[in-house]
């Protein structure tokens, strides 16, 4: 009796673990925000031949949603389209520095003239051609998110490319 108990008491127990990763939810926008994780950093925003080094000149032109410059591996308007999602998916792209200590992320910002900073930087100011790296909603507290996250290299410093899908 006691063999029993112990083999439906692990059926119980480890049965679920086994089928969970086959039923949940979120695999749709695990697959969107990795998808497009990759493709801006190893194509759209990058040279396909030097992956994970972003252009400057396409990256701004692509988190101020303006038409694609001369050389960009991109030629649509519109942010949706440039990645690739379609409308029924909310999707946000940051371009941001995060402290290692801290963990905290400071956004990056081109001054207008292609040099990155910080956005705090008294340098980055959007009234006048600087560009914030971010684009898209930012998503509610009630809601699931997943995050796809790339860690690259623009203007000679490290930075993480956070793509957010809800």
């Amino acid at each position: 009796m006691g063999v029993f108990l112990l083999t439906i008491a692990f059926v119980f127990t480890f049965i679920p673990s086994l089928t969970a990763p086959f039923i949940d939810g979120n695999q749709e926008q695990t697959a969107v925000a990795d998808r497009v994780a990759s493709h801006l950093v190893e194509g759209s925003l990058a040279d396909p031949n030097d992956p994970y080094v972003l252009n400057v000149t396409c990256t701004t032109a692509f988190f101020a949603d303006n038409t694609a410059p001369a050389g960009c591996s991109y030629d649509v308007d519109g942010f949706q389209n440039r990645i690739g999602v379609s409308n029924r998916a909310d999707v946000n792209v940051t371009l941001a520095r995060v402290d290692a200590a801290t963990r905290d992320k400071t956004l990056l910002c081109d001054t207008g003239d292609g040099t990155v900073v910080k956005a705090d930087s008294a340098d980055c100011d959007p009234s006048n051609d600087g560009v914030v790296y971010q684009i898209g909603d930012e998503p509610s507290d009630r809601e699931s998110v997943t995050v796809a996250r790339r860690v690259v290299t623009i203007d000679g410093q490290d930075a993480t490319l956070l793509v957010k899908v809800w």
